[in-house]
């Protein structure tokens, strides 16, 4: 009994005490082997429950820390770990701000240690890219219900926050985009009308075409954000992907060009091997090859010439776009996909441009699993390069 009991204190509690015969002792061999048993069970239920809860604390996408009233880390999970970039292993028992080394966040941990109530607020972690966390607390207590410390949960939100002013920005430029044409449009309306009371009718024929251009300009503008909707709502789901002759989808946008490129007398030399083909949208891709056929045409000076050559690379196909035009100046060529990004604002409007077609493009490529980069210089012109797998 006394080598049991030995046991069951090392934590060998599979073993059991044989029962001897005197009856006192048989009952304290019975109480013993019952409590060995018990405890077993319990022991074996809270590593069950442990595991599970560890489980859960690993596979969440929040990070999650739970910090005693000295601000030592009691547990903190891999999400967010990741999050301040440190080695899980190396964190447990640190003070917080070990880790975390943000005047925000700092007075986010005082004020969350010093009242019972959750506590919310957003901060920046500062890095490349800003990070930008949501953080919410909850207060820690024991079996006794006295305070032990807090749990503190973080949210990434900064796709969401970019995705916010991404709109915000959007609805900016949209109703930028069209209150200027239509108080032009107005304004000329207004002169017309004080001239057709004067009888003055000489200008009359040219301010017409303004308001033309300027009405066309508004419906170019609808149609790609038209487009665009589409494109987003498509999210790449319903895009109906067909054995497209890559050849005939650029003449067709060539084609669709013809007025712009016989307007400035430029030579659209394409260099395309006429077995090539891909799994596209038709559609889609040639709306992305007529937006960029149509840029290096308004963006080229007169006799210019524009070359468009593809080439196959393994299970790639290149397509080139080369134009001898005004070129875009480095500073802004990470921007130029972006919405209603405009290197030279004045020329864009002036050659119709709405802002949103290399956006537009952007989106057909990413659909059809593709990159599209852009390699130019001022004055030099530029070199669009789509790759679409095969």
């Amino acid at each position: 009994m006394k080598k049991g009991a030995a046991k069951f204190a090392q934590g060998d509690l599979s073993d059991r005490l044989a029962i001897p015969a005197s009856e006192e002792l048989s009952e304290l061999a019975v109480t013993m082997n019952r409590m060995a048993e018990n405890l077993d069970e319990k022991i074996k239920d809270f590593k069950t429950r442990s595991m599970e809860l560890e489980a859960v604390h690993a596979s969440m996408q929040e990070g999650v820390i739970a910090i005693d009233k000295d601000e030592r880390i009691i547990t903190i999970n891999a999400a967010a770990a990741k999050i301040f970039d440190f080695p899980l292993s190396k964190l447990k028992a640190r003070y917080i701000l070990e880790v975390v080394r943000n005047f925000e966040f700092q007075k986010f941990i005082q004020r969350a240690l010093a009242t019972p109530e959750p506590v919310e607020d957003d901060i920046v972690i500062t890095r490349d890219e800003d990070l930008i966390l949501n953080i919410h607390s909850t207060a820690l207590y024991d079996t006794g219900e006295r305070r032990m410390g807090t749990l503190i949960i973080f949210h990434n939100i900064t796709r969401v926050r970019r995705l916010e002013r991404m709109h915000k920005d959007f609805a900016a430029n949209v109703s930028h985009e069209l209150k200027t044409p239509l108080t032009s449009i107005k304004g000329f309306i207004e002169t017309l009308q004080e001239m057709l009371n004067t009888n003055d009718t000489g200008k009359s024929e040219s301010f017409l075409k303004i308001i033309e251009k300027n009405v066309n300009r508004m419906i170019d503008l609808i149609n790609d954000l038209l487009a665009l909707s589409r494109l987003e709502r498509l999210q790449g789901t319903d895009i109906q992907l067909e054995s497209q002759d890559m050849a005939t989808l650029i003449h067709g946008a060539v084609n669709s060009c013809h007025a712009g490129i016989q307007a400035k007398n430029i030579a659209v030399s394409i260099d395309c091997p006429e077995d090539l083909t891909a799994m596209v949208d038709p559609i889609l891709m040639e709306q992305a090859f007529i937006n960029l056929v149509d840029n290096a045409v308004k963006y080229s000076r007169e006799d210019k010439p524009v070359t468009i050559t593809v080439t196959r690379q393994d299970d790639f196909i290149d397509i080139e776009i080369k134009d001898k035009g005004c070129g875009i100046a480095k500073e802004h060529l990470s921007n130029i996909f972006n919405r209603f990004y405009r290197v030279d604002k004045a020329r864009s409007r002036h050659e119709g441009g709405t802002g949103l077609g290399l956006a537009i493009v952007k989106h057909i490529i990413q659909y059809h699993k593709g990159k599209i980069d852009v390699q130019s210089k001022k004055d030099k012109g530029s070199t669009f390069r789509i790759s679409i797998p095969v």
